[in-house]
């Protein structure tokens, strides 16, 4: 998702909390200010740093600083904004499961401790929201959310849930479930359950 759309979404969060507070839509400015920051920073963060730290030699990035030398900013403007359209940035240190869950769990540690301090809470969870709509768009685009998943030991993948002959029937969801939880069951049980799924009861 481009910057300017998660803007506009952490626009309307902002529009919601304001609501919810009974300042109408123009009655807390400062929420607003503070769901733009927190829709934005995550990126203005991670992908910096990416590019200039600690993925300097991933392929993407090194054609985009080559593109840049041949072809100027404009030409390198383009170029990561269509990488980034097909989500071929992977292994970004700040979107992936285990910074969701510690969000999360800042977000709830916050509403306990500190449930007046509206804009800190309305800045964190408009973080979540990038989030979300981030692995939305990754269900949308990629079928999965293993961009999301990289730290996980292992190589852990879910399977695509995307189907090539439209929306997905009702065998492609039970072959989904089968094919994606049966390599969690022990080898015995995989050896007994050759045929295992996860809703027996579906015809």
């Amino acid at each position: 998702m481009k910057t300017h759309e998660h803007a506009l979404i952490s626009l309307g969060y902002g529009a919601c909390v304001s609501l919810l507070l009974g300042g109408g839509l123009v009655g807390h400015p400062d929420v607003y200010l503070a769901a733009v920051l927190g829709g934005e920073c995550i990126d203005f963060i991670d992908h910096p740093l990416y590019h200039l730290v600690y993925q300097r030699s991933e392929e993407h990035v090194a054609a985009a600083w080559q593109v840049l030398k041949e072809k100027g900013p404009a030409a390198w403007v383009h170029y990561l904004g269509r990488v980034e359209d097909g989500r071929q940035f992977k292994g970004l240190i700040l979107h992936n499961i285990y910074a969701l869950i510690a969000l999360v769990m800042l977000i709830v540690v916050l509403f306990i401790a500190v449930p007046g301090e509206v804009c800190t809470l309305t800045f964190f969870t408009a973080t979540l929201v990038h989030m979300l709509t981030d692995i939305q768009g990754d269900l949308r685009i990629l079928g999965h959310i293993n961009n999301w998943l990289w730290v996980l030991p292992g190589g852990v993948r879910l399977p695509n849930l995307q189907s090539p002959t439209g929306p997905l029937s009702l065998p492609d969801v039970q072959k989904i479930f089968r094919e994606g939880f049966k390599g969690f069951l022990p080898h015995n049980c995989r050896a007994k359950n050759r045929n295992f799924t996860l809703f027996p009861l579906w015809p």
